[in-house]
């Protein structure tokens, strides 16, 4: 980080002269060459960076779609509850036609859903696992820097 903070600091506004225009273009004649020189240090580094953040997506994920399932079973578990209050008939002898009628369609949608939540209990885990995989990486330059002393 001592580079970075030197880097930093370099860039900060000074009233130090400015790198003479001659070895500004000597600079500019070679940076293609340096670009190509840092390049394989540059992809190594690069390399390491994206495995880092491969496994840490990858734990994050799996943490996703562990949530995503125990929130899925809970679910399952409540509908099934209640849907189990209402099979049976002696319970619903005082409900009057328009409550027999909701109570018919709440139990369809209740079944529905049960089996929706077996569904997503398979696709759920695997669709968010999914997202979090990395589909591309590259390294590419997006500038070079040099440090020139002041003393020149």
């Amino acid at each position: 980080m001592k580079t970075l903070d030197l880097l930093e600091n370099a860039l900060l506004p000074t009233n130090a002269p400015d790198v003479d225009p001659v070895i500004q273009a000597k600079l500019r004649q070679t940076a293609a060459r340096d670009i190509e020189q840092l390049l394989p240090h540059l992809n190594k580094r690069g390399k390491e960076l994206a495995e880092g953040a491969r496994i840490a997506l990858a734990k994050r994920a799996e943490q996703e779609a562990t949530a995503m399932r125990t929130i899925l079973e809970e679910q399952k578990k409540r509908v099934a509850e209640t849907a189990g209050k209402y099979r049976d008939s002696q319970l619903l002898l005082g409900f009057n036609d328009d409550e027999q009628h909701q109570l018919e369609s709440n139990k369809r949608h209740w079944e529905n859903r049960l089996h929706a939540i077996d569904q997503e209990l398979a696709t759920e885990p695997v669709r968010i696992r999914s997202i979090y995989e990395v589909k591309a990486q590259r390294i590419e330059p997006v500038g070079l820097v040099y440090l020139w002393p002041v003393t020149g």
